[in-house]
């Protein structure tokens, strides 16, 4: 995909025009920082641009205030579909007990919705989202972050209602007396968990002994038990539970847990 590529001098007059409607238009003189914030605001929207699928057939043919224009249209069409999928997740939501899953979700993307500046700041992303995904989303911010945690918090709900609701809880609860306290990803536990009984071949209602971790350990000293089989046995499990559309995205993430 070809990049857009503007000069500082299309970049000016669009920033000297958010400056003039961010004064109310009663002085034109804003500081360095805010300026800079309304530069980088500008900057964000025509990436935003730029990485949709509309962008290839006007390479050449765009203004560069036309491109952040259409870019900005993206970034409110994004948080419309936010609050959709965000709504529909809450309706069977389950945080499990931990604190930090229940205050981002049900506290944090609320204040996102209410908080974010489209116009003036859209790449303030806000949240620190202190409840860890397993999706790396260090590279991105304001919208594009908070749209991609969400859904990766709806995919890890949908794996996790293949359980009951108290034997999640039990397994937390084994691995860290203090899980409601934790930072930790709950999804991986879990599904970690369901890795050891696969190994162990035994029924997930049965919990795991010093034993079965030390015969799983020595098959894989031996050679017996090789990571690529592991990785097979968690695909085809990862592959029955999760819907298919979410499927290869979420294996991905999750299979470093097994390395």
């Amino acid at each position: 995909m070809e990049q857009i590529s503007f000069e500082m001098e299309e970049l000016l007059p669009i920033v000297a025009q958010l400056a003039e409607q961010y004064a109310g238009y009663e002085s034109t003189s804003v500081t360095y920082e805010r300026a800079e914030l309304l530069m980088e605001a500008v900057i964000y929207c025509i990436h935003e641009y730029e990485r949709s699928d509309k962008h290839d057939i006007t390479v050449g043919k765009i203004t560069a205030k036309d491109a952040y224009k259409a870019g900005m249209k993206l970034v409110q069409e994004k948080v419309e579909h936010l609050m959709g999928e965000y709504e529909e997740m809450m309706q069977d939501f389950c945080d499990y007990g931990n604190h930090a899953l229940r205050d981002t979700v049900r506290k944090g993307i609320p204040a996102f919705l209410k908080r974010y500046d489209i116009k003036y700041e859209p790449q303030n992303t806000i949240l620190t989202l202190d409840y860890p995904v397993l999706t790396d989303l260090h590279q991105y911010s304001g919208i594009d972050r908070v749209y991609l945690y969400v859904r990766a918090i709806a995919v890890e709900q949908s794996f996790l209602r293949r359980y009951d609701k108290e034997y999640v809880r039990e397994i937390l609860n084994a691995y860290s007396g203090d899980y409601a306290d934790m930072l930790e990803n709950v999804a991986s536990i879990v599904f970690m968990n369901t890795v050891g009984h696969i190994l162990a071949n035994r029924p997930m209602t049965v919990e795991l002994e010093g034993t079965d971790y030390q015969r799983i350990q020595s098959e894989f000293k031996t050679g017996t038990l090789s990571i690529e089989r592991v990785r097979l046995l968690a695909e085809e499990f990862l592959n029955q539970s999760i819907l298919k559309r979410e499927y290869n995205t979420w294996n991905s993430e999750l299979s470093r847990c097994l390395i």
